[in-house]
């Protein structure tokens, strides 16, 4: 993967139409993509992966990441969270990321992102709630080396935790980065960055990112309005996002990963005006990088 590549999440568009999707991303100029959580049937069924892959070459189409479902928005797969006080839940859980990091193997993708927890998550279990984070994460770590000392020298595929919302889920603020990290130091774990969720409950991005940016693998880009998460599409002239002075500060960490853009669809406007409009954003975003 190139240095600070520009990509798009297939959540910007609403539906999983992969057929429509890619060829539309393609004509935009946009050839990475994290595939969100609704591709997971894709990649479960052999045929349809097959039939995936056959669409990402016809369409030059490159995967960085997949979007691991969390808590119950897959619900043929049951409740998904890595903290969870049940272990059945983690060991469901941790089934399904073995899978997912085969299938991103096979891709040549970057990494597997995923959240810490579901929501909510109590002040009173947060401690206990991160440890059982910890201990999945360490099985999770276990799986991605078995399956790189298998497939080498294939390029290993990275778990990367996301940055969620403050007090809501865990690992959503600093501390709570930096206890992870300290207690799971391995090549094969870092984060993805969502601006969108560090700019919430008066937390300032800027000193989040300068504080977390060596751990940074990849990144969630849309906007808000610093109180509610609206994953909106930015460039709009409603998000309070400073994108030049954010993006400056993340490649000052010495980032060299993909920016991609997880916003979502807005009512009334079609796929190919979406799609057209976070590529005006683009490239103003490449100017930045």
């Amino acid at each position: 993967m190139a240095t600070n590549e520009i990509g798009v999440s297939t959540h910007i568009v609403n539906g999983i139409k992969p057929e429509v999707h890619f060829d539309l991303f393609a004509r935009y100029g946009f050839s990475l993509v994290e595939l969100n959580l609704g591709y997971f049937p894709l990649l479960e069924n052999a045929q349809k992966f097959k039939e995936l892959q056959d669409l990402l070459v016809r369409n030059n189409i490159r995967v960085c990441s997949f979007h691991l479902p969390y808590g119950g928005t897959v619900p043929a797969l049951g409740y998904m969270d890595i903290s969870h006080p049940d272990p059945d839940v983690r060991r469901n859980t941790i089934d399904c990321i073995r899978l997912c990091l085969e299938r991103l193997m096979t891709l040549n993708a970057h990494c597997l992102v995923l959240h810490p927890s579901s929501e909510p998550v109590a002040r009173a279990e947060r401690e206990k709630r991160l440890d059982f984070c910890v201990e999945s994460l360490r099985m999770c770590l276990k799986i991605a080396d078995e399956l790189q000392s298998k497939n080498h020298p294939a390029a290993p595929v990275q778990i990367a935790i996301e940055t969620l919302i403050p007090t809501v889920h865990l690992i959503s603020d600093v501390s709570e980065v930096s206890v992870l990290f300290k207690r799971l130091n391995h090549a094969f774990l870092g984060l993805c960055l969502d601006v969108n969720h560090i700019n919430l409950n008066g937390q300032d991005p800027m000193a989040f990112t300068r504080e977390v940016g060596a751990r940074v693998i990849t990144t969630h880009l849309s906007d808000n309005d610093g109180v509610n998460e609206r994953h909106w599409i930015p460039g709009r002239g409603v998000g309070v996002i400073p994108w030049k002075q954010w993006v400056a500060t993340l490649l000052a960490t010495g980032y060299r990963g993909p920016f991609l853009y997880e916003s979502s669809q807005p009512e009334g406007v079609s796929d190919e005006e979406t799609v057209a409009e976070i590529h005006r954003h683009a490239k103003e975003l490449s100017a930045m990088v």
